[in-house]
């Protein structure tokens, strides 16, 4: 489920949750995940391992014919002790009820895996049927919303929440500079400190302290001097403008809808991680705007300086083989998503644009009438800019 960000990020919208402690609702998420999973309803993922799946509480993966061929199942999962006792050394005993409630047909996910037969109402797992609770009906209203979220079509124009929604999949795959990362770790446990850039773009300075960094191990000289040599000194059409990112992203930081690489799927060694948690390592990434913004210009994008103000404001025209025209204007947060991405998942320029100018293929994508059809439909819905 980790590289498909269009299912993830159509669980993640709402609050973020709270460590929860152990009680029996968790029990009984656990028992009904592990029950069918033994009835190879599919694999089961239970979201309070993760603050990012806010909706539901279980979602089961079943894979199809392929690796690709997959189809995600979320549920509701309530329960309620029937009886309870207590042993004289102190054991409780319980009967719990528990069910499972979705918006969509539980027989579906009954569907064995092996596909050697087509699931029936009755192969579907014991559920009760649906009370007048006002809590577990909004909450089926937002699995309702997730599940058009998750199952909206590529290159196609979707309505989610009245807002017209194209979801574009880039053409060129993800480069991730792991090998770079590992090699500037281990320099940074050798010498306390190291430097890597990517493209003059990105740039990654990182501490290391066996002992825990303390404030004097960041007033590294060498840094600025990295900094100006590694990604500054270059000659753009632009300004050069610097930004500054805590690497891993903290939660505050995270955006709804929009799921990065958690640093614990980072591919360095586990000791990084740890050191990571234990702050005895540290990265800070640095971001240099000026290439980005000649890059989407030599791509095609309008790039104008917004008067008293750090941020530009991003167009480019859409052009049909017929003739029309459309020109899209991109908010700024959505550049700045784009940016932290890269930074979170250690890509590089060409990755970020490559994301962006995809929607100039929209044209080969979506016919003029349906884009013109959508516009009619719903004229003063704003456009959403494709989630790759």
């Amino acid at each position: 489920m980790l590289t498909d960000r269009k299912h993830i990020g159509a669980l993640m919208h709402g609050p973020v949750p709270p460590i929860s402690e152990y009680s029996v609702s968790d029990q009984s998420v656990f028992a009904l995940a592990t029950d069918w999973l033994g009835q190879r309803f599919g694999i089961p993922i239970v979201h309070d391992l993760t603050t990012w799946l806010r909706i539901g509480d279980v979602t089961f993966l079943r894979f199809g014919e392929t690796s690709l061929d997959r189809r995600f199942q979320t549920i509701e999962v309530k329960s309620s002790v029937r009886e309870q006792t207590v042993d004289e050394d102190g054991t409780t005993n319980a009967v719990i009820t528990v069910n499972a409630y979705s918006n969509e047909s539980l027989a579906d996910l009954a569907q064995k895996l092996d596909g050697d037969k087509e699931p029936t109402a009755e192969d579907a797992p014991p559920s009760m049927s649906l009370r007048e609770d006002r809590r577990l009906s909004a909450q089926l209203r937002r699995l309702y919303t997730a599940k058009r979220r998750g199952d909206a079509a590529d290159d196609q124009i979707s309505y989610l929440d009245g807002i017209r929604t194209i979801t574009l999949q880039p053409t060129s795959n993800t480069t991730n500079h792991w090998n770079q990362l590992r090699s500037a770790i281990r320099e940074a446990r050798r010498n306390g400190y190291s430097y890597m850039s990517i493209d003059k773009f990105l740039g990654y300075a990182v501490f290391y302290n066996a002992s825990g960094l303390r404030e004097t191990d960041f007033a590294q000289s060498q840094m600025i001097d990295d900094i100006t040599e590694s990604t500054l000194r270059h000659q753009y059409g632009t300004q050069p403008a610097l930004r500054i990112f805590e690497v891993p992203m903290s939660q505050n930081r995270e955006q709804a809808g929009y799921p990065v690489i958690p640093f614990f799927n980072y591919e360095i060694p586990q000791i990084a991680k740890s050191d990571l948690i234990f702050g005895r390592l540290a990265i800070v990434g640095i971001v240099n705007m000026a290439p980005l913004k000649d890059a989407l210009q030599n791509s095609g994008f309008d790039v104008v300086a917004e008067q008293d103000a750090d941020e530009h404001q991003y167009r480019i025209t859409l052009s049909w083989p017929s003739g029309e025209t459309y020109q899209l204007h991109f908010p700024h947060w959505y550049i700045d998503r784009e940016v932290a991405r890269s930074v979170y998942e250690f890509t590089d320029l060409n990755d970020v644009v490559t994301h962006l100018a995809a929607i100039k293929d929209v044209p080969s994508r979506v016919s003029i009438e349906d884009w013109e059809t959508s516009m009619h439909a719903n004229a003063h819905a704003p456009v959403q800019l494709p989630n790759c």
